[in-house]
C-alpha cells in the first residue's frame, strides 16, 4: 500500500508542477521565436524615420521590370503568345501594424494569415487578441528552416495572403550594381570527346536502351500527371501527393526540359499550360526555401526557355515573376540572403538580416540561375545578387579553419556580437583575418563573476547540431538549420558597395545612429556560426554544389571572370591533399572517395601545427558522387591533366559501391577502411574484421569481469544458504547491514561493468523483498513466515527499520550465454547487417532515386568517349529499375542491402528531372545537349553558354 505520510512532500511538489505546466501550455501554439509588440512597433517607427513617408504606399511600389527581351512570334499557339504585362500589382495602401491590430477579429481561431481589402495579411483570432494584450506576435523574425516541409493538405482550402512588391530597405544604388562581365568570351578548351561515327550494331543497341529509358520516364510521368499534378510530388505506392516545396508543382517545372530532350513536345506544351497557372505570389507554406526554389523552379524555367530556343514566352515570364519575389530575400544590410524567406507582406515589409547559421550549399548555389537570368533579361541586378555572395566567399576562403575550403555552416548575418567569445574566424575588408578572442587578462574577482553570468558558454559538442542535417544538394530534405534571422534597420544612406566585400555594406549600420542592433553588432564578413566548437569540411551534403558551381559559373561567364577559376583551384588543392582517400577492396581496385574532415580551434600561426586539431572521417555519400564529373570538367577547362585520372577513380568508386550491395544500388551513406597509401593497397581481411569489431578488447575485458563477479555472487549465495539452513524455520534472522551492502555493491558493479541485467528468479527476489510483502502464513503465504511486527501507532513500517525474512528455498545460479568470440561476433554482424567486404558500416541504407552517380558516369563518357561508362551505366539502370518500379511510377526504397526492400512511397522530382535525364543522355547522340554548348545546374537543368 502507498505510504502517504512518507511521500506527502513529494506529492505536493508534483501537484504544483502539474498545475504550473497546465497554465503554461494553455498558451496554445506558443511561438518561442516571436517578438514583442512594443519592439516591433519601435522597429516600424525607426524604419519610417529613415525612409520615405510613402514607404508603405502602393504608389511607391515599383512595377515589375519591363524586360525588353525579344520573344520570337513563331506561332499563334497560346503558349507562344506572351501574356507578360508590366502593369503594376493593384493594391490599396498597406496597413501599418496598429491598423492590423485594429482590424483583427476574435471570431476565428486559425493562426494562418488572412487577406484584407487592403492587400495586407492579418493574424486572426485568439492570436490577435494576445497581440492586442501585448503578449506575443507570430511574426517569424526567427524560425526553423526546412528544405522539405510538407504542409497539411487541408491548409490549401484556407485563404492565403499574396506577396506584393516591397520598398527595399537596403537598396543598391544603380551605379553600384555589379555588372555582368563584358567582352568577347574566351576560347575555352573543348570538354567533349570527339566521337567517331557509331557502327550500326552499336547504334541499334543504344537505340534499344534509349527506348527502355524513355519508357521508364513516360511511365513515371504519366503516374504523376494522373495522380499528383499540379502538386509537388507523387506518392507512387499510395497514389497520393506531397507539397514539400510550396505546392507550386516542383515535379511539373523540374521536368519541363526532360520532356523536350526526350522529344515529347506535345507533353511539353501541355505541361506549359499548367505552368502558366502557377501563382508564385502565394503559397500554403509561410516561407520560401531559397536554395530549393532556385535550383528546381527558377532553374527549370530558365532551362525550358533556353532549350526551346525562346519559342515559348511562358517559362521566362514565370521565371521573372518568381525572381522578383526571391530578390526580397537579398534585402539585408550586407546583401546576404535570408535563405528561408517569409514572403507574406507583414513580414516582407520589415527589414531583416541574414541568418547566423546558414548551410553553405544554400548560400553558394545561386550563381548559375541568377547569372543566366541576368544574361537573358539584361537585368544586372540578378547577377549582382549572386556576385556579392561569391565576393564574400572568396574573401573568407583562406581564413577558415581549413584554409581553401568553407565549413558546412556559415554565419551570414554580417554581425558579430560585441560580447561574443568564440573560436570563429571572420574576415574584414579593411583589416584582413581577425583573431576574435580578446587578450588574456586577470580581471578582478567581481568582474570574473559578472562575465560568467553574461558571456555565452562554449559548447565543444555544438557541432553535433549539424551532423544529422543530411541535406546537401537537396540537403534540407528532412531537416534544416535554425534560421536566426534578426530584424535590421535600413541605413539613412543607400547601399553603395558594388565591388568586393559586404563588410563595407555592413559598415552602413554604423551610420544609423542609436537603433536596435548597433549596441551588440560589430560588422564582419562571412564567419563561422556562434558557439561552434568543431567545424565540418566536405564535398558531400551541405557543401557539394558550392564547389560544383565554381567551374560552371566560369563557363557560363565565358571565362571572363577569373575569380571562379582561382577559387576552384584553391579549393581543389586542399581536397586532393586532405579529403581524397583510397579505400581497401578485396580486388585491390584503384578507386577514390572524398571523406569528411572535422577541425576545432583557431587556424595556426607560423609556430603551430594543425595535426592535433583535425579528425578525418572516411565516409562515403551518394551525394558526393557528383565530384567525379566536377573534377573531369575542371581538368578540361583549366588544363589540370592529372585531375582526369582523379575524376575516373572517383566515378569508378561510386560504381564499385553500386556493385557491392545485394540490389546493385549504392546506399546513401557508409564508412570505408582507408589504405595507408593511394598507390599500393592490398586486401587485409584481418584489418577489415578489426574495423567491424572495434571494441573487441573492451568486450572481452567486460566478459572477464562479469564472470568474476558472477563467481563471487554464486559463492556468496551458497554460503548464505548453508548458514540460513542451520537456523529455525520460523525464525526471522536479520541480515547484517554490511552483508546487505556487500550484495548491493556486487550487483551494482556487475550491472555497471558488464552492462547486463541479472534475471533473478522469483525466489531470489523474495530474499530481498520489503517486509510489507510478507503476509500471515494462515492467509496463504507460501513461505510460511510469521507476520512482521509493525508500528502500533501508525500501522506503517519503515523499510529501513526492518530486515528481509529468511527464505527456506534456495535458487538456481544464473548461467549467462557465452560471450561470442571475435570471429563469431564479426560473422554475426556481417550476416545480420549485410555488410559488404570493405565496408566498416552502412549509416544510411536508403536509395531515394538520386542522380549523382549517373551524372558523373554521363560526364565521364562525354569527356573520354570510353564505352566502359556506358556499360556500367546500363547495369545501374537495370538495378534501379528492378527494385524501384511500381505499378504507376518509381519509388524510393528503404534498404539497398535487402533482397526485398520496402518502398518508401516517395518519388522526388529529381527522378524525372535528373536521374532519367542523365541515363537518357548517356546513350543519346553526343551532340544532344553538347557540354561545349550547355552547362548544367545542380538540378540537371541545361543553360546555354555564351558564344
Amino acid at each position: 500500500m502507498l505510504r502517504i505520510r512518507r511521500y506527502r512532500a513529494l506529492l505536493v511538489v508534483a501537484i504544483v508542477v502539474t498545475i504550473s505546466l497546465y497554465h503554461i501550455t494553455r498558451i496554445r501554439n506558443w511561438d518561442t521565436q516571436s517578438i514583442g509588440v512594443d519592439k516591433l512597433k519601435k522597429l516600424g517607427h525607426q524604419v519610417a524615420s529613415t525612409s520615405s513617408p510613402a514607404v508603405l504606399s502602393s504608389s511607391s511600389i515599383p512595377p515589375p521590370v519591363d524586360l525588353a527581351v525579344p520573344i520570337p512570334n513563331l506561332s499563334t499557339s497560346p503558349l507562344r503568345q506572351s501574356s507578360y504585362s508590366p502593369t503594376p500589382v493593384q493594391s490599396s495602401t498597406l496597413l501599418d501594424f496598429s491598423e492590423v491590430l485594429a482590424t483583427s477579429t476574435s471570431t476565428q481561431t486559425s493562426r494562418r494569415a488572412q487577406i484584407t481589402a487592403h492587400g495586407g495579411d492579418v493574424l486572426a483570432g485568439n492570436e490577435a487578441e494576445r497581440i492586442a494584450d501585448g503578449e506575443v506576435i507570430s511574426d517569424e523574425l526567427k524560425s526553423y528552416g526546412q528544405g522539405r516541409l510538407e504542409i497539411d493538405p487541408g491548409s490549401a482550402a484556407l485563404e492565403q495572403p499574396h506577396w506584393v512588391p516591397q520598398k527595399e530597405h537596403f537598396p543598391v544604388p544603380a551605379e553600384s550594381i555589379i555588372q555582368l562581365p563584358t567582352g568577347r568570351p574566351k576560347r575555352i578548351p573543348a570538354i567533349q570527346h570527339v566521337f567517331a561515327a557509331e557502327a550500326s550494331s552499336a547504334k541499334m543497341d543504344n537505340r534499344q536502351k534509349l527506348d527502355a529509358i524513355k519508357e521508364a520516364f513516360k511511365h513515371a510521368w504519366s503516374g504523376y500527371k494522373e495522380y499528383a499534378m499540379p502538386h509537388d510530388e507523387l506518392e507512387p505506392v499510395s497514389l497520393g501527393f506531397k507539397d514539400p516545396f510550396n505546392g507550386w508543382g516542383a515535379t511539373l517545372v523540374d521536368t519541363l526540359d526532360t520532356l523536350w530532350i526526350m522529344d515529347l513536345k506535345d507533353e511539353f506544351e501541355e505541361a506549359l499550360m499548367q505552368v502558366k497557372k502557377i501563382d508564385f505570389t502565394t503559397s500554403i507554406r509561410k516561407d520560401i526555401p531559397l536554395f530549393e526554389t532556385v535550383i528546381r523552379y527558377l532553374g527549370g524555367l530558365i532551362a525550358a526557355y533556353d532549350i526551346s530556343s525562346g519559342r515559348y514566352p511562358v517559362p521566362l515570364e514565370k521565371a521573372v515573376e518568381l525572381a522578383e519575389i526571391l530578390m526580397g530575400a537579398f534585402d539585408t544590410p550586407n546583401r546576404m540572403p535570408v535563405t528561408y524567406y517569409h514572403w507574406a507582406p507583414s513580414y516582407a515589409s520589415q527589414p531583416h538580416r541574414a541568418s547566423s547559421r546558414v548551410v553553405l550549399a544554400e548560400l553558394g548555389t545561386l550563381s548559375l540561375e541568377f547569372t543566366r537570368l541576368a544574361q537573358i533579361t539584361k537585368e544586372h541586378k540578378y547577377y549582382d545578387a549572386a556576385a556579392r555572395i561569391t565576393n564574400e566567399l572568396q574573401t573568407w576562403q583562406n581564413n577558415t579553419q581549413l584554409p581553401g575550403l568553407w565549413p558546412v555552416a556559415v554565419d551570414a548575418s554580417g554581425c558579430k556580437k560585441a560580447n561574443y567569445l568564440s573560436t570563429q574566424v571572420a574576415h574584414s575588408a579593411s583589416k584582413g583575418p581577425q583573431n576574435l578572442l580578446p587578450p588574456i587578462q586577470n580581471p578582478p574577482e567581481a568582474a570574473v563573476h559578472e562575465q560568467e553570468k553574461t558571456s555565452p558558454k562554449q559548447d565543444s559538442d555544438s557541432a553535433t547540431l549539424y551532423q544529422d542535417r543530411s541535406k546537401s544538394k537537396r540537403q534540407l530534405d528532412d531537416a534544416g538549420f535554425s534560421i536566426d534571422e534578426e530584424p535590421a534597420y535600413p541605413a539613412s544612406d543607400n547601399f553603395s558597395d558594388g565591388s568586393t566585400s559586404s563588410a563595407a555594406s555592413v559598415a552602413l549600420e554604423e551610420k544609423k545612429g542609436s537603433t536596435m542592433g548597433d549596441v551588440d553588432c560589430q560588422p564582419q564578413g562571412l564567419a563561422s556560426p556562434p558557439h561552434v566548437g568543431m567545424e565540418t569540411f566536405t564535398l558531400g551534403g551541405m557543401s557539394d554544389s558550392t564547389y560544383e558551381y565554381l567551374p560552371k559559373e566560369w563557363l557560363l561567364l565565358g571565362g571572363l571572370n577569373n575569380q571562379y577559376e582561382s577559387m576552384y583551384k584553391s579549393a581543389m588543392n586542399i581536397v586532393r591533399d586532405k579529403l581524397l582517400y583510397r579505400p581497401m577492396t578485396e580486388t585491390g581496385r584503384d578507386i577514390l572517395f572524398a571523406g569528411t574532415l572535422k577541425t576545432s580551434g583557431m587556424p595556426p600561426d607560423n609556430n603551430e601545427t594543425r595535426s592535433s586539431a583535425e579528425i578525418m572521417e572516411y565516409d562515403g555519400q551518394h551525394l558526393t558522387c557528383f565530384a567525379g564529373g566536377m573534377f573531369a570538367i575542371g581538368a578540361k577547362i583549366f588544363g589540370i591533366k592529372d585531375d582526369v585520372d582523379i575524376a575516373r577513380k572517383l566515378t569508378d568508386g561510386c560504381i564499385w559501391a553500386y556493385e557491392s550491395t545485394t540490389t546493385g544500388i549504392m546506399p546513401e551513406g557508409f564508412h570505408l577502411i582507408p589504405c595507408a597509401s593511394r598507390r599500393d593497397c592490398k586486401w587485409n581481411g584481418t584489418k577489415w574484421w578489426e574495423e567491424l569489431d572495434p571494441y573487441r578488447s573492451i568486450r572481452e575485458e567486460q566478459a572477464k569481469t562479469w564472470y568474476q563477479h558472477q563467481k563471487l555472487l554464486n559463492q556468496a549465495a551458497s554460503a548464505d544458504e548453508e548458514e540460513q539452513a542451520e537456523l529455525p524455520l520460523h525464525h526471522n534472522l536479520p541480515v547484517l547491514p554490511t552483508e546487505s551492502a556487500k550484495l548491493d555493491l556486487e550487483h551494482s558493479l556487475l550491472e555497471e561493468d558488464a552492462n547486463i541485467t541479472i534475471n533473478r528468479s522469483v525466489d531470489t527476489l523474495r530474499k530481498r523483498q520489503s517486509p510489507e510483502r510478507n503476509m500471515d502464513a494462515g492467509a496463504g503465504d507460501e513461505s510460511g513466515l510469521t507476520p512482521t511486527p509493525t508500528d502500533s501507532d501508525s500501522g506503517e513500517s519503515e523499510e529501513d527499520d526492518e530486515v528481509p525474512a529468511m527464505s527456506q528455498f534456495s535458487y538456481p545460479a544464473y548461467t549467462p550465454k557465452p560471450i561470442p568470440t571475435h570471429e563469431e561476433f564479426v560473422q554475426a554482424r556481417i550476416k545480420e547487417e549485410r555488410i559488404p567486404p570493405g565496408f566498416a558500416d552502412i549509416t544510411n541504407r536508403k536509395y531515394i532515386l538520386r542522380p549523382e552517380a549517373i551524372e558523373s558516369v554521363f560526364i565521364m563518357y562525354r569527356v573520354t568517349g570510353d564505352e566502359y561508362w556506358r556499360e556500367q551505366g546500363w547495369k545501374m539502370f537495370t538495378a534501379i529499375q528492378t527494385y524501384t518500379f511500381t505499378e504507376h511510377a518509381n519509388s524510393a526504397i528503404n534498404d539497398v542491402t535487402s533482397e526485398v526492400p520496402f518502398f518508401s512511397d516517395s518519388m522526388e522530382s529529381f527522378w524525372l528531372a535528373e536521374t532519367l535525364k542523365y541515363f537518357y543522355l548517356l546513350y543519346s547522340d553526343p551532340d544532344l545537349i553538347n557540354l561545349d554548348d550547355y552547362v548544367f545546374n545542380t538540378e540537371a537543368h541545361p543553360f546555354k553558354r555564351p558564344k
